[in-house]
């Protein structure tokens, strides 16, 4: 894994609109927890996804919620091919 994509500064918009609208939905089901606000499903379904789309969204949401967890809750080791990109708490 040696190929990494440049990071781009936190909300910038990516320069696919389609992408940027699959980005900002994603994050709205985070920050209101499934919730999302009707203007925010409207902006997703506008840039050519369909119902099923938000769904799948969510899927991803909670796949990655429970892998997470698991993990955690049984102290899972890394894969070796990403210890290098392990987060370490600052300070």
């Amino acid at each position: 894994m040696t190929a990494r994509r440049p990071s781009r500064p936190r909300g910038t918009p990516l320069p696919d609109d389609r992408l940027e609208a699959l980005r900002r939905f994603t994050l709205a089901v985070l920050d209101h927890r499934g919730a999302v606000p009707e203007d925010g499903t409207t902006a997703f379904l506008a840039a050519g996804y369909q119902p099923r789309h938000a769904l799948d969204v969510v899927l991803g949401v909670g796949t990655y919620t429970i892998s997470t967890f698991a993990n955690r809750l049984t102290g899972a080791p890394l894969d070796p091919p990403v210890v290098a990109y392990a987060w370490e708490p600052a300070g």
